[in-house]
């Protein structure tokens, strides 16, 4: 059982190497984030396809005020794969619609076009070392989003999201749930992180420059 959990041998040795070497370059710490929330998970998400057809109007690239904002999308464009950590201020007591709508309505668009969501949580205040203190006047809630480049990130903010994946109902739930967010913000700051991480790496297909109307 302890050979199984690493307790001697060349697994052990590694682990304590890893250890030396991460104190080596660390430099303090100011404590810990605990969080209580929602972890994303890999999933299937279905989101059928509209019953209607469309005819190409041109090869430039739809404006996000087009009537109808059709995308094929191109093959997937490599990069360096981006954590997005979101941390944010929000009016007490909001957490719960707002991650109720992150998972509903944000997740599912987000995962269309290649994002890889990581998880949504709110920071609590046990007797512990911590990076902040409880404030009276707002709570805290951190937001972790993978993305396959930087360039990806930029492709999905509010007014660009649209031309990765067409103004559909789900753009339309998506765009909803983010309003519900930012009328219960009170200040956000974003931190962007590179390094390993594996399993269901996101994708990004850029939409191809393309102009549709309804056939």
């Amino acid at each position: 059982m302890s050979a199984a959990l690493g307790g001697n041998g060349p697994n052990r040795e590694r682990s304590n190497q890893a250890l030396r070497t991460r104190r080596e370059y660390g430099l303090g710490s100011a404590g810990g984030y605990f969080l209580k929330g929602v972890t994303a998970t890999t999933r299937p998400v279905f989101l059928p396809a509209l019953d209607e057809a469309y005819e190409r109007i041109d090869a430039t690239s739809a404006d996000s005020g087009d009537e109808v904002i059709a995308v094929r999308n191109d093959v997937e464009r490599p990069g360096i794969e981006t954590v997005v950590l979101r941390y944010t201020r929000i009016r007490k007591g909001a957490f719960d619609d707002i991650v109720r709508a992150t998972v509903a309505q944000v997740w599912p668009f987000e995962e269309k076009v290649g994002v890889r969501p990581i998880g949504q949580w709110q920071v609590v205040y046990p007797d512990a070392p911590r990076r902040t203190e409880e404030s009276p006047d707002y709570d805290e809630m951190i937001t972790l989003t993978r993305y396959a480049s930087y360039e990806h990130y930029l492709a999905t903010r509010p007014g660009r999201a649209v031309l990765a994946g067409g103004n559909g109902p789900d753009w339309q739930a998506w765009r909803a749930a983010r309003a519900v967010e930012a009328e219960r913000t009170i200040e956000t700051t974003t931190e962007f992180l590179q390094g390993f991480t594996h399993t269901s790496s996101p994708s990004y297909q850029p939409g191809l420059p393309e102009r549709y109307r309804l056939r």
